[in-house]
């Protein structure tokens, strides 16, 4: 599910987003911990780029987002459990469906949408692709410093 912009302030594609690391459905949840070890992440989108789960390849703009695996699914799903990650497919325990966000989406509904739904992330699509990885640290960040200058521009006006 997308949800596209509606608003007129700033979007998110205007901010600095994480890397969007991508692993497939049948990947061991021990190899999505791996990537996200090697870049410092804190989940992947299981993505499907075949057309296997409904969309036919040919048709497809960007990878197909099946689901998410999050550290806080590494740990409740997995280890709390007892699996063995090494042979456990990330499509077992992902987090499922994920909700996306357009590039052109304003910051204020994506914090809407991550307050609302406790997201600690959110992917961020365009038609072509995945962008990356919108976390509520950036939000609130983003948010923040466009507050700042509004103050600064007013304290200017009245000065």
């Amino acid at each position: 599910m997308t949800i596209a912009n509606t608003g007129s302030s700033r979007t998110v594609g205007e901010v600095e987003l994480n890397e969007a690391i991508q692993v497939m459905a049948s990947s061991s949840v021990l190899d999505a911990c791996k990537a996200m070890a090697e870049r410092n992440g804190e989940c992947v989108l299981v993505v499907d780029t075949s057309g296997a789960y409904g969309a036919r390849p040919e048709v497809l703009s960007r990878p197909e987002i099946l689901g998410i695996l999050t550290v806080k699914d590494v740990v409740n799903r997995v280890m709390a459990k007892g699996k063995d990650p090494a042979y456990t497919k990330v499509s077992d325990v992902m987090t499922k469906p994920v909700h996306s966000v357009d590039v052109s989406t304003t910051l204020y509904k994506v914090a809407y949408l991550i307050n609302q739904n406790d997201f600690r992330q959110i992917p961020v699509v365009d038609k072509y692709a995945i962008k990356g990885i919108v976390t509520s640290r950036i939000i609130n960040m983003a948010i923040i410093k466009d507050i700042v200058e509004e103050i600064k521009l007013v304290v200017t006006i009245f000065r």
